[in-house]
């Protein structure tokens, strides 16, 4: 395990996924505030997410090409933070559809890249891929907590915000030292395609598929949903960060019970609750105490969710293959099941009319993810192949 590589792999994961709350979760109201309406909103969102289907892919391939997982992460992040010095310029729709679709490049190539040099550097210790990964959701909480309450939402203020975290993310990825994972070029590609194919796994990317569409209805309009129930934007932040404080309790406490868990078991578990958590949003509406308490089935709708594919990929990849095995998750996962999503979205919600309807599908798509999930083998098949490379 490369100890001196956490505290910097920790920044790292606070710095993305504070970038991430504010620039996520606000970028819809930004939009619409500017003048844009909701439907075309959804539809840039769409095109930013619709790269998820190749660029993770291009950047986890770059990544284990050249056996220099920091270097492409490093690539990427700078990347991002280029593209998004031209957020203030954006006047019209073209240029917002434009503009989303360079960010997504660079911007969602980040994750997996990241996921890969945590793995590598916790090398056999990846039960404690938990105690890491949970920096991410205490950023993910001050980015949302501290963004809305200090700016009470302003315009200049969040483009502002994006373009000073990206900054701050770019900079925290130069603290990472080099990792290698250099594979052979040739036999590389036939281990990895036999694992891919082996142990049911297309299962698995099924459940993925549907529970990252359900989820995407929640990270783009939960915000819009509240205030047009009548809870005051200011306090928006603070009912979606209760969620993710409840994910950090999650990870610090049960991450090694999460590893050992049966994947088929856990995740059915976690998308039955996802399932009913969205149901609960409806019924709840602009109750703000219900939302708080409804937001803390997130700890195990998205964090026993992404534990447990995470730790299934770990079980199933070598190290020098996980830069392409985690490209491949956010690619179908985040990619595919957002793109569907984010277009449905934007479609149903008719500015503010079809708020309901869209998380009753949203209710529907998770719960087909956990009869999948029923059918995922309960332990990894081991593949039988002529090297390990």
């Amino acid at each position: 395990m490369n100890t001196r590589n956490i505290p910097a792999v920790s920044a790292a994961y606070f710095s993305y996924f504070a970038l991430l709350a504010v620039m996520m979760t606000y970028m819809a109201r930004y939009f619409v505030q500017i003048g844009f309406s909701a439907s075309i909103v959804a539809t840039a969102i769409g095109c930013l997410t619709i790269t998820k289907l190749f660029v993770p892919f291009f950047w986890g391939s770059f990544s284990d090409r050249i056996g220099n997982p920091v270097f492409a992460l490093r690539l990427s992040a700078v990347g991002g933070l280029v593209v998004s010095l031209f957020i203030p310029f954006v006047s019209t729709e073209w240029s917002l559809i434009i503009l989303m679709t360079l960010l997504g490049f660079f911007y969602n190539g980040v994750l997996s890249l990241i996921e890969n040099v945590n793995l590598l550097s916790l090398g056999k210790h990846s039960d404690k891929y938990s105690k890491v990964r949970l920096w991410g959701s205490v950023g993910y909480i001050l980015g949302v907590c501290v963004f809305g309450w200090l700016t009470d939402f302003s315009k200049d203020s969040w483009k502002d915000a994006v373009i000073i975290l990206f900054f701050v993310f770019s900079l925290s990825t130069f603290l990472i030292k080099p990792v290698n994972s250099k594979p052979s070029r040739e036999s590389s590609d036939i281990g990895f395609l036999d694992r891919f194919r082996a142990g049911k796994m297309w299962l698995f990317f099924i459940c993925v598929i549907f529970s990252q569409a359900a989820c995407m209805v929640y990270y783009i309009f939960f915000d819009l949903f509240l205030i047009k129930n009548g809870v005051d934007p200011s306090k928006v932040g603070f009912t979606i960060a209760s969620g993710v404080l409840a994910e950090v309790f999650l990870f610090f406490f049960f991450g090694r019970q999460l590893r050992h868990a049966p994947v088929n078991l856990l995740l059915t578990v976690c998308l039955v609750l996802t399932s009913v958590r969205w149901l609960l949003i409806v019924w709840a509406g602009g109750n703000l105490i219900l939302q708080i308490l409804i937001q803390t089935l997130h700890a195990l709708t998205y964090g026993g969710t992404h534990a447990a594919a995470i730790h299934y990929l770990n079980d199933r990849f070598p190290m020098h293959q996980q830069g392409r095995a985690q490209a491949i998750y956010s690619a179908i996962g985040y990619g595919l099941g957002g793109v569907v999503r984010s277009f449905l979205a934007g479609f149903y919600w008719s500015d503010g009319e079809g708020s309901n309807l869209i998380f009753y599908l949203a209710s529907l798509l998770s719960f087909v993810a956990a009869a999948v999930a029923l059918f995922i083998p309960k332990r990894s098949h081991q593949v039988s192949i002529t090297s390990d490379l």
